[in-house]
């Protein structure tokens, strides 16, 4: 749980047009919860709340969100996550690889 605290707090992904800033300038417009569901299934899921007014004003920015930063994140998070889950790193190193290679690439 530790790890998904750290990412609650620190991660915040980016949409981008993927043109260098033609269509729209890279911004942070939404911030997803990263969590382990409680179904016995132990899925780790990305959920965001996304008010239809919104999308509205965003919607390009929106699709991006969710067909491509989300799933950009799930995808680099789960060298961390899963390394952690199977005992292959502690929590720290986990901390450290996502300060290191997410916050990195995310934050600029």
């Amino acid at each position: 749980m530790r790890l998904f605290n750290f990412c609650h707090a620190r991660i915040f992904p980016r949409t981008a047009d993927g043109m260098g800033g033609v269509l729209y300038e890279s911004n942070h417009l939404y911030t997803p919860a990263i969590y382990l569901t409680e179904d016995g299934c132990y899925d780790i899921t990305l959920t965001t709340l996304i008010y239809y007014d919104f999308f509205e004003v965003a919607p390009l920015e929106t699709e991006d969100y969710i067909t491509a930063a989300c799933p950009e994140l799930m995808n680099k998070l789960s060298v961390p996550i899963f390394d952690l889950l199977t005992g292959e790193i502690k929590i720290d190193e986990a901390i450290g690889y996502i300060k290191e290679h997410i916050l990195g690439t995310i934050e600029d």
